[in-house]
């Protein structure tokens, strides 16, 4: 299942068949319509560019279906525009029946259309799109080679994802913080003193060695 964050495109990746697929993300909260508002692929122009949303009426809108169901095989059949319809004409996408190769290539597709994808798996098959995704979040309880691919690790529910990457954010601000200070306030400040001995035989307020003992 690979949630991406770009007005709330969820996609669901499997390798089971359609039906299946659609009824665990229905029950799962990843299809919000009804069964018969469901489009497929047929539903994806070849050669017609997707809809602009800001140019269609409300009424348009809550008669357009939200939710798409594809099947593995329907994938290397799909253009560029039909890649492009799928990330604005829908935000509820399901992918059956699919291959390792076929994972690796959803994920490389989302990204290049300027989403940032968060793929969690457990499986040897999940590895490739874990590693390619901007975010792989491994089930605990999976294979090794799904953790070792994965930047992340869930050991509890889904929910501790959303606290994971606020906690990362958290940390990663204050790594830059205090590199920004470190560097000004003490490999600069010891540098230019010996810089300006060497180069112009300024003398040293203090030592190399009393330096290294402030530092």
């Amino acid at each position: 299942m690979i949630p991406t964050a770009s007005d709330r495109l969820f996609v669901q990746v499997t390798g089971d068949f359609a039906l299946t697929a659609q009824a665990i993300a229905t029950e799962c909260g990843i299809i919000t319509n009804p069964a018969s508002v469901i489009a497929d692929v047929t539903s994806l122009s070849r050669t017609v560019d997707p809809p602009d949303p800001s140019k269609s009426s409300p009424s348009d809108n809550a008669q357009m279906p939200t939710s798409i169901v594809l099947s593995g095989p329907d994938l290397p059949t799909l253009n560029d525009s039909q890649w492009s319809q799928l990330t604005t004409s829908y935000d509820e996408v399901v992918f059956a029946r699919t291959t390792p190769e076929q994972k690796l290539r959803i994920v490389r597709e989302l990204q290049s259309r300027g989403l940032v994808v968060g793929m969690t798996g457990d499986g040897v098959n999940d590895a490739p799109a874990l590693r390619a995704a901007d975010i792989g979040i491994a089930i605990g309880s999976g294979s090794d080679i799904a953790v070792e691919a994965a930047d992340m690790v869930l050991l509890e529910s889904f929910a501790s994802i959303v606290e994971a990457v606020k906690y990362g954010r958290m940390m990663f601000d204050n790594l830059k913080k205090t590199i920004a200070y470190l560097l000004p306030a003490g490999s600069f400040s010891e540098f230019w003193p010996v810089m300006t001995n060497v180069m112009f035989g300024l003398p040293q307020v203090l030592s190399s060695f009393l330096m290294i003992v402030i530092w």
